[in-house]
């Protein structure tokens, strides 16, 4: 054979021994320890008892094998591709070599015949069954040819028996050894399947959790990008225009002043509705929100939030409101007004920001068995199918809407929380031609026992004018309040600490105080401490209290409301919901 074929000879068998032996670590130093203990002792005691130098050479070359192997880790990493061949080379010289020659230099004794078959046994443990037969057939081979090479001769026959017991053994072990390591590499190999598809399946689930993190990230990006947005356009627009009113004041006529004045009510009332979304969805996801429910007049409270819609957010666009009224006769919409206002802010304000200019949004409600139907309608983008039930999820929009028109992901899934809270339904839908509706349901009651709580907030003529005591610490709160208030029958008294109203309420010069308007959160003394007081005053305690807060601890405002408070007012609140609060409590305590 030529050098070139024994090179490629030689990298085949390596090749072979290395796709055999994947990762035999444990099984070196075990073998190399066995070796390295029982080969010494063994040449020692053939040596010196029985002056045997051929077993001595071998027992040498093996015990220099298995030191060796002992050693694997510290190889040259050059050495290192060859392991697993230097591996099958150690079985082979200290099992099956060295045991058939021991076994034919003692004429097939019976010690030897079972060390022999030891040998057997202990390939079968190592190696795969293909291998196993490899390896004996080379080993036995080998250790005949040594045997013959030393000039060794078998002084006699031995024992038919003994011939009888080694064939049959030989066979056995072999025809066994076949089979177990078979099945052991059968075993083996199911079990990797199973270890193979049980990691496949982990690497899904871990690629699957992966990209569902790496959406939430992208979402959690986006919201962030788009909340800083909502947030800022605001804020730049009131700050500006405020400021250049103020410092320019003197150059502008009414109708610009009131223009300006609109746009900074119009970024107030934005950046407003934003900070409430983002408290509303953190009531919602800790169950803290209550509604307060009354009969509403759907139709009214539609018109008006067209009406709000259209001063605040129509901008340039020139779109067209079609609302085709339902006649409720003998219908009870029983919801808290608020929160459907706010959700049919949420859906008009939407289907403005995506509508093209001189397009038209729909407003209809229609009753059905279920309940009475309200539906928005608009000439927009729509949305993919596949999305129309995603964007009700929190901080989710739709990829069409991701135009760089704003919008932070939070107003459906608001709008979500506070129907099913009202026990009915809201979903969406594409429109044959264009655009995208959406509807929601609210439960209806034909009973004519249920009584209208609703009290218009209009000017009544009081026999005197009602003297508000006002309790709070910022200036911005005393100045909206004395503009809510200026066409209204009422005296306003202004203190910006607890301390200062009792003085007042102690004062019997003062005039007679018919409501306290109390801030909650206060330097020195909170609104809290200053209402224990008053009630546990006899000249003081009969006076209706309303809390003025921006605070949402719902435990709080529970025990604020068992003291005796009469109304709790959240900031910021509107013009309307603090005079029908007002006029509410003034009627009652006529």
């Amino acid at each position: 054979m030529s050098k070139a074929g024994l090179t490629a000879l030689v990298s085949k068998i390596i090749k072979w021994t290395n796709t055999k032996v994947t990762s035999c670590g444990a099984q070196y130093y075990t073998f190399a320890i066995f070796g390295l203990t029982n080969y010494p002792l063994s040449l020692l005691y053939e040596y010196y008892i029985y002056n045997n130098t051929h077993v001595l050479y071998l027992r040498s070359i093996a015990t220099l094998l298995c030191l060796g192997l002992l050693f694997h880790a510290k190889w040259p990493q050059i050495l290192k591709e060859y392991l697993a061949f230097y591996w099958y080379l150690v079985i082979i010289v200290c099992l099956p070599v060295i045991t058939t020659f021991l076994l034919l230099d003692n004429n097939f004794s019976l010690g030897y015949l079972v060390n022999s078959n030891i040998g057997v046994m202990i390939v079968i443990l190592l190696v795969d069954w293909a291998s196993f037969l490899i390896i004996e057939t080379i080993g036995i081979s080998i250790g005949i040819a040594i045997y013959y090479i030393a000039e060794r001769k078998i002084p006699a026959l031995p024992k038919e028996e003994y011939i009888s017991l080694f064939f049959y053994m030989f066979f056995c072990v072999v025809a066994l050894g076949t089979i177990f390591t078979r099945n052991k590499e059968i075993y083996s190999s199911q079990k990797n399947k199973i270890k193979d598809e049980l990691n496949f399946e982990l690497e899904k689930k871990v690629a699957e959790r992966t990209v569902s993190l790496q959406n939430a990230l992208s979402a959690k990006t986006e919201f962030l990008n788009n909340m800083s947005h909502e947030i800022r356009t605001p804020i730049h627009g009131f700050t500006n225009i405020s400021e250049g009113l103020v410092s320019k004041w003197d150059r502008f006529n009414d109708t610009k002043k009131r223009d300006l004045a609109a746009q900074i009510a119009s970024n107030a009332r934005r950046l407003a509705n934003l900070v409430g979304g983002l408290l509303d969805m953190s009531k919602f996801q800790e169950g803290k929100m209550l509604f307060n429910f009354h009969k509403i007049d759907i139709n009214k409270a539609i018109s008006s939030i067209i009406d709000e819609c259209t001063t605040l957010y129509l901008g340039r666009k020139k779109i067209k409101f079609i609302h085709n009224p339902y006649n409720t006769e003998g219908l009870n919409v029983i919801a808290d007004e608020e929160r459907i206002s706010q959700v049919l802010r949420n859906l008009i304000v939407n289907a403005i920001k995506y509508s093209d200019t001189n397009s038209t949004i729909t407003v209809r409600a229609f009753h059905k068995i279920e309940g009475l139907y309200i539906c928005v309608s608009d000439e927009g983008i729509g949305i993919p199918r596949e999305e129309l039930d995603k964007v009700f999820e929190p901080f989710t929009q739709s990829s069409r809407t991701k135009t760089g028109a704003g919008g932070t992901g939070l107003g459906l899934s608001i709008s979500k929380e506070i129907i099913l809270g009202h026990g009915g339904n809201i979903w969406a839908e594409n429109n044959k031609d264009k655009g995208t509706s959406v509807y929601f349901t609210l439960p209806v009651f034909s009973s004519e026992n249920i009584g209208n709580e609703l009290i218009d907030a209009k000017i009544k003529n009081h026999e005197r004018p009602l003297t508000i005591l006002m309790v709070d610490d910022e200036d911005s709160c005393f100045s909206g309040m004395e503009l809510i208030l200026s066409d209204q029958p009422y005296n306003l008294i202004k203190v910006d600490t607890g301390k200062e109203a009792l003085k007042i309420l102690r004062d019997p010069e003062r005039s007679k105080i018919d409501l306290i308007l109390l801030d909650l959160m206060m330097p020195e003394m909170s609104g809290e401490e200053v209402l224990d007081i008053l009630k546990s005053d006899s000249t003081s305690k009969h006076i209706p209290v309303i809390i003025q807060t921006g605070s949402s601890d719902e435990e709080l405002l529970k025990n604020l409301l068992a003291k005796g408070v009469v109304d709790i007012i959240t900031k910021p609140y509107k013009r309307d919901k603090l005079l029908h609060s007002i006029e509410k409590i003034w009627n009652n305590n006529k």
